[in-house]
């Protein structure tokens, strides 16, 4: 007795022409790129069929903490490796190829100051600052109380309302009389995708008058 098996679970179109490929795409929607899928792609270290999505989480021992594994950064490589162009390679914990966006700001003519909130407008969910190669420019010349805390800005980068990044910079111990386009600010904001970097919690060590310290291993593997 014969048996027919009719496996429809997935259904895809596979064209090639001229070295492309396109899986899920309509023979009249191709481009002329070499691949291009319409879909999503799991690529996984397991060999064979996988039922669930869990089966395909790893687990890894941190600080005896077993934690599940993170990401793994796939990169293409356009030499010539034998007789294969464009191999995708694993580029796990090769820090060098994963993006991070530098963006110089100049806050020009600012009242006194005080820059209360500049909203960056960078989603926090998708994304985590940092503040670097900041620069204050006293434009009237009034210069600085003399304290021995003259000349200290502070500045920093936190979350507002709108769940965006929002910048505020201030000097605690400038007071400049005339407050009328008195300050330019210039700095850069480090962007980090957090689909590729973690942006850990603050962690806090009370020395207790001490002038040493052990702080405790960070998760960060």
């Amino acid at each position: 007795m014969k048996k027919k098996l009719i496996a429809n679970i997935f259904s895809f179109v596979v064209t090639m022409a001229y070295g492309q490929v396109g899986i899920g795409i309509p023979s009249n929607e191709m481009t002329t790129e070499e691949l291009q899928m319409k879909g999503n792609l799991i690529i996984s270290n397991k060999v064979g069929q996988v039922n669930k999505l869990e089966e395909l989480v790893e687990k890894k021992i941190v600080n005896g903490v077993s934690q599940n594994t993170d990401y793994r950064v796939l990169a293409h490589d356009p030499n010539q490796i034998g007789d294969v162009k464009g191999q995708i390679k694993e580029m796990y914990g090769q820090q060098n190829v994963l993006p991070i966006i530098i963006q110089p700001y100049e806050i020009l003519n600012i009242n006194g100051d005080d820059l209360e909130d500049l909203n960056l407008n960078i989603p926090f969910s998708d994304y985590f600052v940092a503040i670097t190669n900041f620069e204050a420019d006293d434009k009237l010349k009034q210069g600085f109380p003399a304290t021995a805390n003259k000349g200290r800005f502070e500045y920093y980068a936190f979350v507002g309302s709108d769940n965006m990044w929002h910048v505020k910079i201030g000097n605690p111990n400038a007071s400049p009389s005339n407050l009328v386009r008195a300050f330019n600010y210039y700095f850069d904001v480090l962007i980090y995708p957090n689909r590729f970097f973690k942006n850990l919690n603050t962690k806090s060590y009370d020395l207790g008058g001490k002038q040493t310290g052990n702080a405790g291993t960070p998760i960060i593997d």
